[in-house]
Order: structure tokens, then sequence, then C-alpha cells
């Protein structure tokens, strides 16, 4: 179907006509603000014809500053029919860097909502000329900047055409998280995410009246690509909330009968570390949360499992790919510790040196080639010779496949560590030091050494109210690693650093330590 419709605004417009009056999108913050099918097709069109009315135009880019919200999706959407591209921004980006991000890519327009507003106004006062206006959702008191509704609503009578556009042309420039380097720009196209979506809906097994929970945030791939895009393709309802509430997460996923919701393993770490009561709620509509974005630990998936009788799929994908892999929630289907089993979408496979396929077992790059695979980095075009190479895309990504084509993830290329010529993964370090009872988070990271070349490290987060030494953790390491793979040392912290996207940042600790 995808490579029958010329573009995105043909396919935005025949699902409104199959679903007209059936809710799309629900603002899970504001009561009765919802859009149905017929309606977020309208609105997205008035917004492409505001976009148009102050000079966007294919290729153009234009960045959000802003928390959950449904104009997101109005400027997400009208990005993907128009070919402009959508850059979100990060909640909370310093003045200098937005100004630097501005000025590097000629941003033409910034959309924040009232938490931003200030900056977004500072910054352009000290951008160049390019940027020609600020617009605020819902603007707060005393501030004097556009408001998006009214902007918006001046232009109801324009029209724009889209039949130069194609399914292929990207429609958003989303980075990458930059955990091992410099980020980089992928412009995703909505061929790129409806192929994904797709396999996806058809491996959940949702009906149109199963609906679905954002609480990831909008300048992150994973609410879009694991939540709305398959709410979409299914005709269901994708109720938003501003972020992650961790007082109000069970409460929001009963009043609004949630079937599923996209989470990270960290937000599993917190609902864990503060269980709740959950016998008072009615989830008996909630089939299973996914985990996305960061890998899962079985031990956190079968602990957060059995604490709250409720299921986890685990998942991968990466923003250059949309979700590539699916493990099954239920017990008996799935391999826990696995990321699961490719979708029919794509070609997976595991290459070692000189890019060529290794045999089930034996670890290397984890390679992927499909529709759902963009097709190089934003003006990059030595990171992309490098990454999209001999028609595959290399993920950076070590891992194995088993025998029943089920795929394990080892850790980053560039996160390995070589101690003395033995190949040390981190996340299986992560992994043996979070099943401990007293660990709330943990991460092993390489460092130089005189002797071995690299010697493993680690640092730990404890949960609140639990004491132990470092002595008892690396005994505890001992019963499950060889001595080589255990942490020389283990450095007790507050706070593990991570990307927006709950990724670890192993070179941070690294130099810190």
């Amino acid at each position: 179907m995808i490579d029958r419709l010329r573009n995105f605004h043909k396919y935005l417009e025949m699902r409104a006509e199959e679903l007209a009056d059936r809710p799309c999108l629900t603002d899970g913050e504001r009561p009765g603000v919802c859009f149905s099918y017929a309606q977020l097709n309208e609105k997205v069109n008035q917004t492409a014809a505001f976009l148009s009315c102050i000079g966007i135009r294919k290729g153009d880019r234009f960045s959000t500053l802003m928390r959950n919200c449904p104009e997101f999706f109005l400027l997400y959407l009208a990005s993907m029919k128009m070919g402009s591209l959508i850059m979100p921004l990060i909640a909370g980006l310093p003045v200098d860097e937005l100004v630097a991000t501005v000025e590097m890519f000629q941003v033409k327009a910034l959309f924040v909502d009232a938490e931003h507003c200030e900056r977004a106004l500072a910054a352009k006062e000290r951008a160049g000329k390019t940027l020609r206006g600020v617009f605020c959702v819902r603007p707060p008191v005393g501030i004097e900047v556009q408001d998006f509704a009214s902007a918006l609503s001046s232009v109801s009578d324009v029209t724009v055409s889209f039949d130069h556009i194609r399914m292929d042309d990207p429609g958003s420039l989303y980075f990458s998280s930059g955990t091992t380097g410099d980020p980089k720009g992928i412009p995703q196209s909505p061929k790129n995410l409806l192929t994904a979506a797709y396999a996806l809906a058809k491996a959940y097994g949702f009906r149109e009246d199963d609906t679905q929970m954002g609480i990831l945030p909008v300048y992150h791939t994973a609410l879009a690509t694991y939540g709305f895009w398959p709410s979409l393709c299914i005709g269901s309802n994708f109720v938003l909330f501003q972020r992650f509430h961790r007082h109000t997460f069970w409460r929001n996923l009963a009043e609004h009968r949630i079937a599923f919701v996209e989470a990270v393993p960290t937000i599993l770490m917190m609902l864990l570390n503060s269980p709740e009561d959950i016998s008072q709620y009615d989830l008996t509509a909630l089939k299973f949360i996914g985990s996305g974005s960061a890998p899962l630990p079985k031990d956190l998936q079968l602990r957060f499992e059995d604490t709250f009788g409720v299921l986890v799929a685990n998942k991968y994908g990466l923003s250059e790919t949309a979700p590539t892999h699916f493990n099954p929630p239920e017990r008996h289907r799935r391999k826990t510790g696995s990321i699961g089993k490719p979708l029919p979408m794509c070609e997976v496979k595991i290459f070692g040196e000189n890019d060529k396929e290794l045999a089930p077992g034996e670890i290397g790059e984890i390679v992927i080639r499909g529709d759902n695979v963009v097709s190089g980095y934003y003006n990059n075009p030595k990171s992309a010779a490098e990454a999209f190479r001999g028609g595959w895309f290399h993920t950076g990504d070590m891992g194995y496949v088993d025998e029943d084509g089920f795929f394990f993830l080892m850790s980053r290329k560039k996160e390995m560590i070589n101690r003395g010529g033995e190949k040390i993964y981190p996340n299986e370090v992560d992994n043996v030091l979070f099943s401990h009872p007293s660990v709330a988070e943990a991460a092993a990271f390489g460092v130089p050494d005189d002797v071995y070349g690299e010697e493993v490290m680690a640092c730990v987060k404890l949960k609140n109210g639990y004491t132990i030494t470092e002595r008892e953790l690396a005994a505890h390491c001992l019963t499950r690693l060889p001595l080589y793979k255990c942490p020389k040392r283990i450095y007790f912290v507050d706070e593990i650093p991570k990307t927006a996207s709950g990724k670890l940042l192993r070179s941070k600790l690294a130099k810190r330590f």
C-alpha cells in the first residue's frame, strides 16, 4: 500500500476518509482535547498552509523546543506532507546551544511551549536573519510572543499543493544520541516510518479499539516510532501526556483504558524502586508495556513483571532504522534477555571482519537493510559512507543471533573493552551488577591500563535505603563472571549520566574515573 501512494498527504487523506470520526490523538493533560482522524488531517493541512505562508519549503528546517503536546504532531505530520525538515530539539537546551543549532542548520522558525518561550526569544535576538519567527503554544502571561493557535487560524483559507512531494522525501531531522561520538542528523521519510510501523503494528496484534499512551519525549524518535506511528496504522487512539509522571502512571493507564505504552528501562526502574499497590486500578485493558531505546537488563524485566504482574516486551531499533526487532511479552514465546527476532520488513545479519556474515552464536556487528532504513546522514558524507556501506546499515552495535533466530545485544562497538586481548562487553557486566538486590543502576566501562591495555571499571547507583561495600559487590560479580571480566574498581555514584533517550554515557564515566 505504501508504494501505491504518491506521498504522505495521500496516506493521511486516506486514513481520514476510512476512519473519519474515530479518535486519533488525545491530550491526556487537557480533558476534552481530542482530534478524530478527519479533524487531525484537517488541522495538519492548516498547519502546512501556515508553514508555507512563513516561507517554509521542501528541505527547509524548522525546530520545536517543547514538552509533549498535540501541537507537536500537527507540525510533525505537516512536515511529513511538505517534505520540510522538522528538527525536534531537546527540552531545556541552553540558549548558547540553541543559537548555535539555529545558525548551523539555518532554522527558519522556532515552535516552543511556555516553558521555553523566554530562551527562544533570547536566541532569536542573537541568531542571524534566517530565524524568521518564534511561535509559542499557549504563551505565558506578560511575554510578547506570537501565539501558535492565533497564527494558525489566520491562514485557514490557504491551500498547499503536495503533488511534488514523494513518500521517500524526508520530513524530519532527528539526531543520534551521540553515546560514542558527535551526534549525526538522521533524515526520516514517511516511507521509512510507515514501513516499520505496519510491521510493528502486526507484531503487537492490536485492534482499532486498543488505545495507546505516549509518555516519552517528543524530541526522541521512540515516542513516534514505537507508539504514534503503529497507532496510526492500526487506526487506534493515541493518548499523549506531557511527560512521564511516576505518581500518576498507573492511574492514567486505568482511566484511559490503555492497551500499550512504550517505556525505557529507566522508567521501569523508577516504578520498581517506588512500588505502588496497583490492585486499586482496573488494568484489564493493558496488554503489555514496551521497553526500547536502551538495553533492558534481564533481572529488571523479570522483577518488574513479578512485582506488578504486567508483562514487558523488549524491542530494538535505531533512529536510522525505526524499530527492527520485537521480543514477545509472553514468557513461553520469548527468550528473556534477547532483543527478539527481526520484523519481516527488514533483513538483519551479524557481520565480522571484512563485512563477512558470521555463524549463529558468533559475536559481531548488527547490520540492517530494508525500506525502513534512512538513506544516509544529513550533510555528513564521511559518516554516511562508513555506516551505509555495501548496501547495509552498520549499526555500531555488537551482538549475535542464536540458532532459533533470536538476536542478543552485547554493547556498542566503540564501548567494547579489550583487556589483554580478551573482549569484554559492558552490558554483560551491567547485568551482573544489576542482579544484586541493592543495585538500582549500573554501568561498566573501560579505562587505559599499562599492563592490559584496558581495564574494567564500573559505577553503581544504589537503591534508596540500601548499603553495600565495594568488596561485597566484587564478590557478587565473581559468582557470575570470570575474574578477568570483573570490575577492578566499583564506584558508588548518585547518578549515572544518560542521553535523553536513556542510553548510558559510558564515555563520560571513563573520562571522570
